[in-house]
């Protein structure tokens, strides 16, 4: 896979401790479904968001598209979903893989491999094929 071309709505599981929250946006086209970041390494970053880049910080999934490209960096805000659980296909996925760890390699590329990719969440349950859903917690959130 690679970065989306389009919006892409995800489906979520319905909980209670799904969070979303407004974040700046860098100027590009940002489409829904995204995995975005705030372009830094774990633990510090520079709080304008983009298209998830692999070993820089996941925060979430973008709720909406949005046209920031012709803008300035952190001149809009746009909505993330920073914490849940998604549907999401993931390459490398075996029948023994509830509970392994998710990376993303871009904006929509999911694997097992962690290899110079960003850890989004572990699988919580295959749902069919490599089609899994994923417990996923942004940067500044926690897992479960």
């Amino acid at each position: 896979m690679a970065n989306l071309a389009a919006p892409t709505p995800r489906t979520y599981e319905i909980r209670a401790d799904s969070d979303e929250l407004d974040y700046p946006q860098g100027a590009e086209q940002t489409w829904e479904g995204s995995a975005l970041t705030d372009a830094g390494s774990p633990g510090a970053g520079t709080n304008v968001i983009h298209t998830l880049v692999a070993g820089e910080n996941f925060v979430g999934f973008a709720n909406t598209s949005q046209n920031n490209a012709s803008g300035s960096a952190g001149g809009i805000t746009i909505n993330v979903k920073g914490k849940g659980c998604v549907k999401l296909s993931v390459t490398g996925v075996t029948a023994a893989s509830v509970g392994k760890k998710v990376y993303a390699s871009d904006g929509n590329t999911f694997t097992l491999t962690s290899i110079s990719n960003t850890l989004i969440g572990v699988i919580k349950q295959i749902v069919s094929g490599i089609v899994c859903m994923v417990e996923f917690a942004g940067e500044g959130f926690q897992v479960g």
